[in-house]
């Protein structure tokens, strides 16, 4: 079988344009135009001038509702700021949990029932750390900027250990110290 045939041009040699693999003879859609690439499965357009592939071009998507993008000549940094609406009732919560647990302890350690205090020492816990993400929910920004060949991830101004952890965790990178983190 000779090679296929796409208006008047014969392909041979072509190569995709995502992963550079030699494109074979049964992954040229030619009444179409188009090649999908055996090895990485991506489908481009294939033009016809100076026989090259080109990938399809995607239409521009607007930046979602909450995010948002800077650009300049160096660098790109997009930020979504943490705030809803479903942090509001997990105000309320937290200051009713954290209401009874402040009377608790000030009942129990006023009256020396020692003990007692200390079954309300989980729920204390508890509480702090329920303020604390809601007080999160309410002013932080998460910030991402690419550029330099670096990508740097912020969680400011309260700090979020949790989703640099398991970045580190997926992409298998040891966890070290770096230069302006939260010391442990």
């Amino acid at each position: 079988m000779g090679s296929p045939e796409i208006g008047s041009m014969k392909w041979k040699g072509l190569h995709c344009c995502y992963c550079a693999s030699p494109l074979r003879e049964d992954d040229l859609i030619p009444e179409k135009s188009l090649a999908r690439c055996s090895v990485c499965k991506s489908v481009f357009q294939l033009e016809s001038n100076a026989g090259v592939s080109s990938p399809r071009e995607r239409p521009a998507v607007e930046v979602p509702k909450g995010i948002s993008m800077r650009r300049n000549k160096s660098h790109l940094e997009i930020g979504r700021r943490w705030f809803s609406c479903s942090i509001i009732p997990l105000l309320i919560r937290s200051i009713f949990w954290n209401g009874f647990m402040i009377y608790w302890n000030v009942i129990t350690l006023g009256s020396g029932a020692w003990i007692m205090s200390v079954f309300g020492l989980l729920p204390t816990v508890v509480g702090v750390s329920f303020a604390y993400f809601t007080m999160a929910g309410f002013i932080n920004r998460t910030t991402i900027r690419a550029g330099g060949g670096l990508l740097s991830m912020k969680h400011h101004p309260l700090p979020s250990l949790y989703i640099e952890q398991e970045i580190e965790k997926f992409l298998k990178i040891k966890d070290r110290e770096v230069q302006g983190e939260v010391s442990r």
